[in-house]
C-alpha cells in the first residue's frame, strides 16, 4: 500500500529466528534514526 506524500512507513516481521540480542539492535537503530 502506499502512503501520503512526506510520510512514511516501516514494516517488521518478527519470527522465532530472531534473538532477544537482534531486537535489541533494532531498537538502537531506530532510536538513532530520529536524531
Amino acid at each position: 500500500p502506499t502512503v501520503p506524500v512526506g510520510t512514511a512507513r516501516l514494516r517488521l516481521t518478527l519470527t522465532q529466528a530472531h534473538e532477544a540480542c537482534d531486537i535489541d539492535r533494532l531498537l538502537e537503530v531506530l532510536h538513532g534514526a530520529g536524531e
